[in-house]
């Protein structure tokens, strides 16, 4: 059941039915910071590639593809938190997570944020946060 939710919601927003997990992260990569507190990874990361007002596709005034990353308690609901279909991050496994995915992903349709990747630097700090629990 859980297989067929996953893939029910990459259908939903237009994506191949099955993205393999991330095969070559490397958890001995260099964040951008080493604080990998929740707080920091959002102002560091979400805000300045995803969020920013009035500029970014998932501020809270567009929402794009329903995902409100305005704020930060909003934006670590709407991510880790189960969904109704899956959730865009799973605890423990950067690898499988669907950020972590699409922050890899080479297909232009499916990668986020789309046009402008994420430096490494700032994709292992969102990875390692993921894999130490994604804690709020």
């Amino acid at each position: 059941m859980r297989a067929f939710l996953a893939a029910a919601s990459l259908l939903v927003v237009g994506c191949p039915a099955e993205v393999p997990c991330v095969a070559d992260l490397d958890d001995a990569c260099a964040p951008l910071s080493q604080d990998l507190s929740w707080s920091n990874v959002y102002s560091t990361v979400v805000v300045s590639s995803c969020a920013s007002p009035g500029v970014s596709c998932h501020a809270t005034e567009g929402s794009a593809g329903g995902l409100d990353l305005g704020d930060e308690e909003t934006a670590w609901e709407q991510l880790v938190e189960p969904l109704d279909i899956a959730a865009r991050i799973v605890p423990g496994d950067a690898s499988c997570s669907d950020v972590m995915k699409r922050v890899h992903s080479d297909d232009a349709n499916y990668q986020m944020p789309p046009s402008s990747p994420l430096s490494d630097p700032q994709s292992c700090m969102v990875q390692l946060w993921i894999d130490a629990g994604a804690a709020r």
